[in-house]
């Protein structure tokens, strides 16, 4: 469902890329989270068309996001100088792909996973391109590592773990195209191809259930479940090898219409979603939300 010419990527002095989080006071998980502040659109970034698959980096500098603002739909790199300013002019990632979307980086920066389609094994099927740490470029995505995921329907939305092990996605392989449900998938190391997809069943509903965030852990999520237009925020925890709902994640995020595509930072402070609520410049537009701890 949900969907950067990249700018060069700064370099510290140490050849890091510009991804490292921020200070952050929680760092030894002994912060009690406070409630959302109301959600606030990122206007600089919208436009007339779709913005879906928002994805921010832990120092809020970075967002990938995908839109078909040009008649295409391709995947944004958007940059700001400090998270207390608004990004800059997104620019479009030449992806060689179809129609990419909903990209996923990894902690670093290096890799992304994201959706494309059609001409693979299914309507969209989830694929992986890498960069080097020097280079704005990404290499041509490929299912190398996810053929086993794919389904002859739609797959997409991924969201990984900080090991990059776990996968949760979305897929519509059992509903004949229709609603989709989310999908769970492990392996063995970073650079293993991922093995088949099981169904999180304990979020399975005859609704939609899609476009999740995972925590760094692999223990919580964040997630849209509803009809196709009236989609709302959940979260869930793992109980055992499977999720359970944990009820809505906060009532001040909410839209009048359909929210979707959630992004939760790594250190749980601020969400990055897609929503068509009144008040967007477009069809959908993206918002931030962010919270305090103490």
């Amino acid at each position: 469902m949900s969907r950067l010419l990249l700018v060069l990527v700064a370099l510290a002095g140490c050849g890091r890329l510009r991804f490292d989080p921020l200070d952050r006071a929680d760092a030894d998980g002994s912060c009690v989270m406070q409630p959302f502040d109301a959600p606030q659109p990122l206007s600089s970034v919208s436009s007339i068309g779709e913005e879906f698959g928002p994805w921010l980096s832990e120092n809020r500098l970075d967002l990938y996001f995908d839109s078909d603002r040009t008649g295409a739909l391709l995947v944004y790199h958007a940059h700001r100088a400090s998270a207390a300013v608004a990004f800059d002019p997104p620019a479009a990632i030449p992806l060689n792909g179809a129609s990419p979307d909903d990209p996923f980086l990894s902690d670093d920066g290096i890799t992304m996973f994201l959706n494309d389609g059609p001409g693979g094994i299914g309507s969209f099927d989830i694929l992986v391109a890498r960069r080097s740490g020097v280079t704005p470029t990404f290499d041509t995505p490929t299912n190398a590592l996810t053929a086993a995921l794919n389904s002859a329907q739609y797959d997409g939305g991924p969201t990984l773990s900080s090991d990059l092990l776990t996968m949760v996605f979305a897929s519509r392989r059992t509903s004949a195209g229709v609603d989709s449900d989310l999908y769970l998938s492990t392996r063995a190391t970073p650079t293993s191809p991922f093995p088949g997809a099981t169904r999180v069943d304990g979020l399975s509903t005859l609704m939609d259930d899609c476009c999740a965030s995972l925590s760094g852990d692999g223990q919580r999520l964040v997630y849209a479940q509803g009809p196709f237009a009236a989609h709302r925020m959940r979260t869930a925890i793992r109980a055992g090898g499977d999720f359970v709902d944990d009820g809505p994640l906060d009532a001040v995020l909410d839209g009048d219409k359909d929210d979707v595509d959630l992004m939760m930072t790594r250190d749980q402070r601020t969400l990055v979603f897609s929503s068509n609520r009144t008040g967007t410049t477009g069809k959908h537009d993206l918002y931030i939300a962010e919270r305090s701890c103490l």
